[in-house]
C-alpha cells in the first residue's frame, strides 16, 4: 500500500486524469492538478477547486484559436499551447513524490520534478505509440497527423519518464514493437462514472430514432467513412454525437443524424435512445465511450483496435462486445447482423454486472494506478 504521497498532475484539458486526481484525493493523497480548465468546470466534474491550479486565463487566447481552426493550423496552436503550459507548470512546481504528465506536453516539467524533487515521473499516453499512430494517419492521408515537433516530444518522453501509463494491451503491443521495455509500461483500463451511465435513465432527450450510436470525433481515424458506407449499403439507422474532424459529414439520408458535440452529462440520454453502440476506429487507446455505452446497457460493436478485448475481461456479459475486422467490410456486415440480434435480448440489461462495477469505476482505476507504483 502506498503511503500518503503528493501527486502533481499536468494536462492541457480534463481527460481521464481529472477522474484520477479526484480519486487520489479521496484515497487520502495530496494532489495538485494543473490544467487549462476553469474552476467552475473542475467543480462540475468532481475535482475540489482547492486542488486545481488553473492555467485558464494564461492560455485563453490559445483556447479560442483552437476552437476556430482545424487540421495543421489547429495542430500548431495545440503545440504552442503545450509548450506554454509546460513553461507555466515548470515555474509553479512544488515538491512532490510523483509527477504525472500527458505525453508530448510536459517534458521540461517532468525533468524539473525528477532533478529537483527526486519524483517518480509517469507519462500518460492515451493512444498507441506515436510512430504507430502517425503511420496509420499518414496511410489515411489524414489532416489530423501530428506535427514533427509533437512526435519528437512524444518519443523523448517515452525515454525520459520513469513509467508510461497506457489503457490497453493492444496499445502495449505497439510500444513493445517499437522497443519499449515491458517493465516500463503500466497497463490500466479506464473507468466510467457508474452513477451517471446506467440503463434506463429517464430522459427528456431525443426520442428513439436509431439502431446504432457512434459517439466520438467524426473523422478517418474513428472510421467515419466506414459508418457512412454502412448507412449507404444497409437498412441500419445510425446517430452520431461529437464534433467533425477530417471527414466531412456528407450523408443525405434520413437514416443518419448528427447531433454535433453535446455536454458529457447529457450523453446517457443519447445512449438510451439507441439499441447498440459502434466504434470502428483504425487507431485507439481504449475509448471511454465504450464503457459508457456498456454501462448504459448497450451492446458494443467495435473494431480490433479499440481495446474491446480488454473490456471483455472486466464485464459480466463479454458476449455483449462484438469485435470486427474493419479492413473487411463483410466482417463489418456480419458483426452488424450479430449485434442487432444481440440487442433484441441484451439492450437495457445489466451488461457489466458486479464484476464491471468492481473493475470499471474510477476508484478501481486509481487503486490499480497506485498498485503499479508500488511494484
Amino acid at each position: 500500500m502506498l503511503k500518503r504521497s503528493k501527486f502533481i498532475i499536468a494536462t492541457t484539458s480534463r481527460f481521464h486524469v481529472l477522474n484520477l486526481a479526484s480519486e487520489l484525493i479521496a484515497m487520502g493523497h495530496e494532489v495538485e492538478f494543473f490544467s487549462v480548465i476553469p474552476k467552475f468546470r473542475a467543480k462540475k466534474f468532481g475535482l475540489p477547486v482547492s486542488n486545481l491550479r488553473s492555467l485558464f486565463w494564461y492560455t485563453f487566447p490559445f483556447l479560442i484559436l483552437e476552437k476556430l481552426f482545424k487540421g495543421p493550423t489547429r495542430q500548431k496552436i495545440q503545440r504552442l499551447l503545450a509548450v506554454y503550459c509546460d513553461f507555466l507548470v515548470q515555474r509553479k512546481l512544488s515538491k512532490c513524490d510523483f509527477f504525472i504528465g500527458m505525453s508530448g506536453m510536459f517534458s521540461a516539467s517532468q525533468l524539473h520534478a525528477k532533478l529537483h524533487f527526486n519524483a517518480v515521473t509517469i507519462c500518460e499516453r492515451g493512444s498507441t505509440h506515436a510512430l504507430h499512430q502517425i503511420s496509420v494517419l499518414k496511410s489515411l492521408q489524414s489532416s489530423e497527423t501530428s506535427l514533427k515537433a509533437t512526435i519528437s516530444a512524444e518519443l523523448s518522453d517515452y525515454i525520459c519518464y520513469d513509467k508510461i501509463s497506457i489503457p490497453s494491451k493492444q496499445v502495449a503491443n505497439t510500444f513493445l514493437e517499437k522497443g519499449t521495455a515491458e517493465s516500463k509500461l503500466m497497463i490500466n483500463p479506464y473507468g466510467v462514472d457508474l452513477t451517471s451511465f446506467k440503463p434506463f435513465i429517464s430522459t427528456d432527450g431525443p426520442e428513439k430514432i436509431t439502431n446504432g450510436i457512434f459517439v466520438g470525433r467524426w473523422g478517418l481515424r474513428k472510421g467515419a467513412d466506414i459508418i457512412q458506407k454502412i448507412v449507404e449499403h444497409t437498412d441500419i439507422t445510425i446517430s452520431h454525437v461529437g464534433p467533425v474532424d477530417d471527414f466531412p459529414i456528407d450523408i443525405d439520408n434520413p437514416r443518419f443524424i448528427s447531433f454535433g458535440a453535446v455536454d458529457q452529462q447529457l450523453l446517457p440520454k443519447y445512449y438510451n435512445a439507441a439499441d447498440f453502440a459502434l466504434l470502428l476506429s483504425r487507431e485507439e487507446g481504449l475509448a471511454l465511450v465504450q464503457a459508457q455505452a456498456l454501462a448504459c446497457g448497450l451492446p458494443l460493436l467495435c473494431s480490433q483496435f479499440t481495446g474491446g478485448q480488454d473490456l471483455k475481461s472486466l464485464i459480466a456479459v463479454p458476449q455483449a462486445i462484438v469485435e470486427v475486422d474493419i479492413y473487411n467490410f463483410d466482417s463489418v456486415l456480419e458483426g452488424l447482423h450479430h449485434i442487432k440480434e444481440l440487442a433484441k435480448n441484451l439492450k437495457g440489461h445489466d451488461l457489466i454486472g458486479e464484476s464491471g462495477r468492481k473493475n470499471l469505476n474510477w476508484r478501481a482505476y486509481a487503486k490499480r494506478y497506485v498498485g503499479h507504483l508500488c511494484d
